[in-house]
């Protein structure tokens, strides 16, 4: 199974940057003489870089303390993924034996429910506005990025059956320019799956069966709002047309693991 996660970002300041609003000095203060629930918070965005990214609804049971702010709303939102060709579903049946103990042996028959190939998109923002509130950094951003393109494919605990399989093959990073409250939405719904001649769309196995169009991105991402693009292409991916040399390469191997 395929994985395509196109990806937009408003740029994140870094730590440090300084903010006037009230709601910032709440939740980034280390005074000594803050309330505890707003130290509490502090420190929870300080050590969990997921509470940073995503953020969280704060509650501490049987603890007389209010967190400051009660809820964090995540920089970083990534909608529902949706496949981008019509895949073949796919049901396999085998039997399994589960023995509570060496006298017990029976098996019984199971049924497998699956798609033959599914090349799945995912489109996300990362808002500047909630990361200097949850602060938010580049560095975490580009974590977070990393994590999108080798946390599954190059997990040692990638081999579940659930799992199996699962390639990134496209990674778009847009950056809009810095006081731009512009955006353009779904990404995805300027990427294309076109079969190669004589295949049905049903019939797609992999990469080598279709190739993407993205013409009606790249055309959108001429707009002038725009400041810069990343991209990261898996090597089997066939593209209509070649990607602007302007768009940078992302390297994940020297960004980190």
């Amino acid at each position: 199974m395929a994985a395509s996660k196109p990806q937009k970002k408003a740029k994140a300041k870094k730590k440090g940057d300084e903010e006037d609003s009230d709601t910032e000095s709440e939740v980034s203060s280390d005074n000594s003489s803050a309330p505890l629930g707003q130290k509490l918070v502090s420190i929870i965005l300080k050590a969990f870089i997921d509470a940073r990214l995503f953020g969280s609804s704060l509650a501490f049971k049987d603890w007389d303390v209010a967190p400051r702010p009660k809820t964090l709303t995540g920089a970083v939102q990534i909608n529902m993924g949706e496949s981008k060709n019509k895949p073949q579903e796919v049901d396999i049946a085998g039997t399994s034996i589960f023995a509570s103990s060496a006298e017990k042996t029976q098996g019984t028959f199971t049924t497998f429910y699956g798609l033959r190939y599914g090349l799945f998109a995912f489109n996300g923002l990362a808002n500047e506005h909630s990361a200097r509130l949850s602060r938010l950094t580049d560095a975490d951003y580009e974590l977070l990025l990393t994590a999108l393109w080798k946390s599954v494919s190059s997990s040692p605990t990638a081999n579940t059956r659930s799992k199996a399989g699962q390639v990134p093959r496209l990674l778009v990073d847009v950056t809009y320019k810095s006081k731009s409250e512009f955006q353009y939405g779904c990404l995805l719904d300027y990427i294309t799956v076109v079969p190669n001649a004589e295949i049905p769309e049903s019939d797609l196995a992999g990469p080598q069966d279709y190739k993407l169009d993205c013409s009606k991105l790249i055309e959108r991402l001429s707009c002038s709002q725009v400041e810069s693009v990343r991209v990261a292409v898996h090597p089997d991916v066939q593209f209509t047309s070649a990607l602007p040399a302007s768009w940078q390469k992302l390297d994940f191997d020297s960004m980190g693991a």
